[in-house]
């Protein structure tokens, strides 16, 4: 995903994830994971409010957000 910068901080991108982790929990995904070039601190920080967390260095970092199972356990 990419805001070009008068689009940050409205809501999109978040409403954006949102919506792909509903759809993920519908269809009983453990979570959602994505990609961040490793100079991109901004974009980071950003999926970190989210709930995501740093699962892999390197050129890009990979970021992973575990979503609640139906059972109220959250799988590793």
């Amino acid at each position: 995903m990419f805001m070009t910068p008068h689009m940050r901080g409205q809501g999109v991108g978040q409403a954006l994830i949102v919506h792909a982790a509903k759809h993920a929990k519908l269809h009983r995904c453990a979570g959602l994971t994505l990609g961040v070039m490793a100079q991109n601190a901004h974009a980071q920080a950003f999926y970190r409010t989210l709930g995501f967390e740093v699962r892999e260095m390197g050129d890009a970092i990979q970021m992973m957000c575990p979503l609640p199972l139906q059972s109220g356990q959250v799988a590793p």
